[in-house]
Order: C-alpha cells, then structure tokens, then sequence
C-alpha cells in the first residue's frame, strides 16, 4: 500500500534537509581530513622560482615553481618511477632520486612524496601537485617582486603519510606566508 499524496508532499521537504545536511557533513568532514593531514605530516621547505604569479579570472596567487640548481657536474636525480625521495641540504628539501615504490624512497631516511622530475644540463623541476597559493592583492605583490627578483624563495610542504604534498605556505626572504581558510 502506498502512502496517500499529502503525506509524499510532506516528507519531501524533509528529505531535502536531509540531504543538504549530507552534503554539508561531508565538506567539513573533507576540510577536517585535509587540515588533520597536513597538521600531522612531515614539513619540507622545496626551492622555488618565479613565474607570473596572477590571473584575472582566479584572483591573486603565486604560481609555484619547483625548482633546483644542479650544481657542476651533477646529473639529474636517478631511478625511475612515480615516487620521488627528499633528502634535507642546509634549510631546503632536495630530490635524491625517482623510485617505483615508497620503501625504496624512503630507504636512505628521505621522505617519499609522489611526483615526477624533469631536468635540463643545469636545473631539476618537481611536479608533486603544488602549484599554486592564493594570497591578498598586496602579500602576492610582495611576493611577486621579490621571487621574480631572484630573492630566496621556498615553498612550505607537508608529505602526509599517504605520499601526498599538501602546500602550507611559502617563504621568501626569511617571511613566511601561511595558506589561510
């Protein structure tokens, strides 16, 4: 038997509610998970460079570039594969080497991140899904001169136990500015 039209008509809106209370649950659960994980992995300062940090249609960002000198003579980071092991040099996080699993990045001590390398004769890039930071208008001018200048730049990484980079902040000239909700 089914229930009379009035009583469908009436649980409707309930329904609704309900699944609008779902959808909202399940953002705040997502903002807690990635906050939780980014408070609880290990910090990393990588090398950055500057690229044009604004677009109009996105609002005010710095564009991330991961990037490291290579210094005479050295070759690009060996070994192939998805991961990538960071090992500290002075107070910056350096690529080691590319591996096909996290145990074998994580075998000499670094900290495993997932990511690809790209290198030229004198430079290594990472790619480890960090490219950009929202700031206000006069913090991305700031950092926009100063990184473009070639002053010391670095972006603040957490590697969550999973292998993923989760932006924190950057830091320029000693300044750091913190991803802000």
């Amino acid at each position: 038997m089914t229930a009379p039209a009035a009583d469908r008509r009436s649980i409707r809106p309930l329904l609704i509610v309900g699944v609008a209370v779902l959808c909202v649950a399940v953002l705040i659960g997502a903002v807690v998970r990635e906050g939780y994980a980014r408070s609880h992995g290990t910090e990393v300062t990588l090398s950055m460079r500057g690229v044009d940090p604004r677009d109009v249609v996105r609002g005010h960002y710095v564009r991330i570039h991961l990037v490291e000198d290579l210094p005479g003579g050295q070759v690009c980071a060996h070994g192939e594969g998805k991961w990538i092991s960071l090992q500290p040099k002075g107070s910056r996080w350096v690529p080691v080497g590319r591996y096909r699993s996290r145990e074998q990045a994580q075998r000499d001590g670094g900290v495993a991140v997932r990511g690809t390398l790209g290198c030229t004769d004198t430079t290594v890039s990472m790619d480890i899904g960090v490219d950009r930071i929202y700031v206000n208008q006069s913090d991305a001018t700031t950092i926009e001169r100063a990184v473009i200048a070639g002053h010391d730049a670095g972006a603040i990484v957490s590697i969550g136990t999973d292998g993923r980079a989760r932006l924190v902040g950057v830091d320029v000239d000693g300044r750091r500015y913190d991803l802000g909700w």
